[in-house]
């Protein structure tokens, strides 16, 4: 029996670039949603898509309600002193959108905060049960060649057989938890949905490729 079936990325950088949480289908949905609604407003094509980007790192140690987005999307439309009064709708639509957007990305920073912290926690369990299991291999070893030469019992023997056999069974266990979470945090942060932003690549700002991405 062996902890080491599934492999399990090591020497991870547990801080995510956050631009990397636009690769979230609910977080590429509702930044749609902001575009779409920006255009009713009638903003000038050219400043349609703003490049909209989140900066710093994600950690499992940051405060959700501490991250910081980055620069607020600079638009103009909401910032005109005076409004024609039939664009008023539209752009409290769009305001909302914005607000939609944000609650997106704070619930995808949430993810990526609990997957990060469970995989460090199995990580960390792993490497210390299978230090154990190791121990009780040794201590196994030792124990059957008392036993060939008659100075260990049967019954202790078996017993530290069992021991080893449940060691190993612990190390696996934490070892596949590990490789769960692992898979949980590749969702969380949008792994393999593959999107491309044309306009953004337009612009020289497209959304990077999480499967090349340094972890």
């Amino acid at each position: 029996m062996t902890s080491q079936k599934l492999a399990v990325p090591t020497g991870i950088s547990i801080g995510l670039p956050a631009d990397l949480l636009r690769n979230r289908p609910d977080v590429r949905y509702y930044e749609a949603i902001l575009h779409q609604q920006v255009a009713t407003v009638g903003v000038d094509e050219a400043s349609l898509y703003p490049s909209i980007s989140l900066n710093g790192t994600v950690s499992n140690t940051d405060s959700v309600n501490g991250w910081s987005f980055g620069p607020s999307i600079s638009l103009s439309i909401f910032n005109r002193g005076a409004l024609h009064a039939q664009h008023d709708v539209q752009v409290s639509v769009a305001k909302q959108a914005e607000i939609d957007w944000r609650s997106s990305v704070r619930g995808a920073v949430e993810d990526v905060q609990v997957a990060q912290s469970n995989f460090t926690l199995y990580q960390e369990q792993t490497e210390l049960l299978s230090k154990a299991a190791a121990s009780y291999g040794k201590a196994l070893a030792l124990g059957r060649n008392n036993y060939r030469n008659g100075a260990m019992t049967l019954l202790d023997l078996l017993d530290t057989v069992r021991s080893e056999a449940s060691a190993q069974i612990n190390a696996a266990s934490a070892h596949n938890s590990a490789v769960k979470e692992w898979a949980s945090l590749q969702i969380a942060i949008g792994a393999g949905a593959g999107f491309s932003d044309k306009k953004d690549e337009e612009k020289g700002g497209a959304t990077p490729n999480i499967l090349e991405a340094k972890q």
